[in-house]
């Protein structure tokens, strides 16, 4: 028997990627849950998860506190996420900087001169006055 290959699994892969990158982790994780309950659940499961999260029968501090953790959980995943991205595209922004610095320095053949290299304040020239242009006669 013959295995169809099909792009089913890079794509899904693809789609999970995409969804992390937009949520983060503990966001995917939800998309998931969600998917796979709305997928697979009958219309009694669906009716009775939406019961026990209003309160029906389990008491509503319990689905209130559950689903305030879950929120929270989610949130610090998602802010870890953001966090570890940032960090990670400002050490490439920095290693482009020295980079440029470098490439700039082989070309004029000396060391640039940095602002924060400087002693005093700099000084800049004012801005030039525009043109008075002759009226035509």
């Amino acid at each position: 028997m013959r295995i169809k290959t099909t792009r089913a699994l890079p794509n899904f892969l693809e789609l999970f990627g995409t969804i992390i990158e937009r949520f983060g982790l503990g966001g995917a994780i939800v998309v998931a849950v969600v998917a796979e309950f709305e997928i697979h659940a009958t219309t009694e499961q669906h009716h009775e998860l939406i019961d026990k999260f209003l309160g029906h029968g389990t008491g509503t501090f319990w689905t209130v506190a559950v689903s305030g953790l879950l929120f929270v959980a989610v949130s610090l995943a998602q802010r870890s996420h953001y966090r570890k991205s940032a960090v990670i595209l400002q050490k490439r922004i920095d290693e482009l900087v020295e980079e440029k610095t470098r490439l700039h320095e082989a070309l004029i053949g000396r060391s640039l001169r940095h602002a924060a290299d400087l002693e005093g304040p700099i000084k800049t020239p004012p801005p030039a006055k525009p043109k008075k242009h002759a009226k035509p006669k």
